[in-house]
């Protein structure tokens, strides 16, 4: 009975883990056109084209730390599976 009880609990973790890898995946294939683009728009005023330049900038930035942060979520996840078992 144990045993099945923990199979059903590795299951579960295992489709969470699953689930969680999905979403980011959705989030990053959301993020990556914005982050690629050069189209900044057409503006008549230097303040505007900084104000779009910054975001720009800072979506890349905020998905370049996105990757390495759920990188190292995910091998933390994988290496604790491995050292339940």
């Amino acid at each position: 009975m144990v045993a099945r009880h923990q199979k059903l609990e590795d299951a579960l973790r295992l489709q969470q883990f699953l689930r969680d890898v999905e979403d980011e995946e959705d989030w990053i294939r959301e993020k990556e056109p914005i982050a690629a683009s050069t189209n900044r728009g057409t503006y008549d005023c230097v303040t505007l084209v900084y104000i779009a330049s910054s975001k720009h900038h800072h979506s890349r930035t905020n998905l370049k730390f996105w990757r390495v942060y759920r990188n190292h979520t995910v091998c933390v996840t994988v290496y604790q599976s491995i050292m339940s078992c």
